[in-house]
């Protein structure tokens, strides 16, 4: 199936995994986690480590943000972006990766400041680019 994934410090990129239990384990490195909440499509899930946030050695890849813009949750560790239908995770379609894309395309920065979650980018330089999609 065709996935966006996010990887700390790294720009997104499109790759194709396997639909199964296994290949998704081990895109993320262990028991996976979905995520929900996709304001612009109800269709599409982050699937994430469920211990990437406990782990000392993990970074934060993105901040996660309410319809409003507000950061109510941070990703770390390797995750991917896929959709659904029904109860199974399948592939994206183009303008799925589109949707992604504008969200989620560089990585951040998060820090905790005494007004709650901040969200800085990378400075140019240090975005590792595995993937280049021209969207326009």
């Amino acid at each position: 199936m065709r996935v966006v994934f996010l990887e700390p410090g790294k720009e997104a990129y499109v790759d194709e995994i396997d639909s199964s239990l296994e290949a998704m384990q081990a895109a993320v490195g262990g028991y996976i986690e979905p995520i929900y909440g996709f304001p612009e499509d109800e269709n599409l899930c982050i699937i994430g480590n469920e211990e990437a946030k406990v782990e000392e050695d993990w970074r934060v890849s993105r901040a996660l943000r309410d319809e409003a813009g507000n950061i109510y949750d941070v990703l770390a560790g390797r995750a991917f972006v896929c959709a659904v239908d029904d109860e199974n995770f399948i592939g994206l379609n183009d303008d799925q990766i589109q949707t992604i894309m504008a969200s989620y395309r560089y990585p951040e920065h998060v820090l905790m400041t005494s007004s709650g979650l901040v969200a800085l980018p990378y400075p140019e330089p240090e975005i590792d680019a595995e993937f280049e999609m021209d969207f326009e």
